[in-house]
């Protein structure tokens, strides 16, 4: 019988420690805990809250209605690009919308935000601003939508990032 003394001795313990093996799904888990905290955290200051501060910002809504409307003109580019052509136009169109399909859901929830931090008076000169820059938009969009036989099937896929 071999006394806990002599273990070391006679070659039973392990030097340098008992390793673990991880198995490989796990490391997709923590890479997918990893991932949704990131998204979850989005948006939040790593200061602390920002709230209200980034939806008051006027030099952020600025820029932020700066890219809507650069979003928007490349849709009309591409309604101009096909005009007349319907099914590539809308094929075009789809296209598009897939590729930015997230920033302009951003951007729109971001404007939902910046609407509901107005007290009522700042809240109708905004929207009034908003409807003055996007009007060459609108007068441009009706024009090339007469191009197209059904109008009516391109608006509605237009609408989905316009």
């Amino acid at each position: 019988m071999v006394e806990l003394v002599d273990t070391q001795v006679s070659g039973i313990c392990a030097r340098k420690g008992v390793g673990v093996r991880v198995p490989p799904f796990a490391l997709y888990i923590l890479g997918f805990f990893l991932m949704f905290s990131t998204l979850c955290n989005c948006g939040r200051s790593s200061e602390g809250e920002r709230g209200p501060e980034k939806y008051t910002n006027v030099s952020l809504q600025e820029k932020t209605a700066d890219r809507a409307n650069a979003i928007s003109a490349e849709a009309l580019d591409i309604l101009e690009e096909h005009a007349g052509k319907q099914e590539e136009a809308i094929a075009a169109l789809r296209k598009y919308i897939s590729q930015t399909r997230e920033e302009v859901l951003g951007i729109r929830r971001y404007f939902h935000k910046v609407r509901e931090n107005m007290n009522p008076e700042d809240l109708a000169a905004f929207e009034e601003k908003m409807k003055e820059d996007r009007e060459p938009f609108n007068i441009r969009a009706e024009t090339l939508l007469r191009t197209f036989e059904d109008h009516l099937a391109v608006r509605r896929v237009l609408k989905l990032v316009y």
